[in-house]
């Protein structure tokens, strides 16, 4: 697995996850669009602008920066296949420090409950101390157990629920070290 910028040779892939995210968990995972936005024309620009980090998501002030990375699998040929995604906000607005987080990850359906959500998680904290994030906090829903053994694993220190959330912290001690 790999982790490479959104691009639109990659959107056939990310199309397929995104209905199977759409038939199992009752909406696509991408920040907030619904199915009618990916099948219209605002992919593009949305790709584009995942790509360039300039997309605002809930919790992320207008031109602060953060970083889109889509998981992919390469084929032998050197195809890429979309498996999942890592979503980090280099800043917080304070009102979402604790409750929106640092990181979002996700494992299309279809991948699941093989291990690739821990795995997805470990390859991505190398990236978040390298941004200069040493403390991120990382919110999932309650009831995501798949995500919380994987906090868990992480080491990730539980800081409390709101709203059917749960929001955890990892320390600086628990980051790999990046040289």
């Amino acid at each position: 697995m790999r982790f490479l910028a959104p691009a639109t040779h990659l959107v056939p892939s990310y199309l397929e996850a995104m209905k199977e995210h759409d038939r199992i968990d009752g909406r696509p995972d991408a920040d907030g669009l619904t199915w009618s936005d990916l099948e219209g024309r605002t992919l593009e620009g949305y790709t584009a602008d995942l790509a360039s980090g300039a997309y605002p998501r809930p919790g992320v002030e207008y031109g602060v920066a953060g970083t889109e990375l889509w998981w992919c699998r390469l084929s032998e040929q050197g195809q890429a296949s979309y498996v999942g995604r890592a979503s980090i906000r280099h800043h917080v607005v304070p009102l979402n420090r604790r409750w929106g987080g640092n990181l979002w990850w996700s494992v299309r359906p279809s991948l699941r409950g093989r291990g690739l959500g821990t795995q997805l998680l470990q390859e991505v904290l190398p990236l978040l101390a390298g941004h200069g994030i040493n403390e991120p906090t990382i919110t999932v829903l309650q009831d995501d157990v798949a995500r919380r053994r994987a906090l868990a694993k992480a080491g990730a220190v539980e800081l409390g629920t709101r709203g059917g959330f749960l929001a955890y912290q990892l320390l600086p001690q628990q980051l790999p070290v990046t040289t």
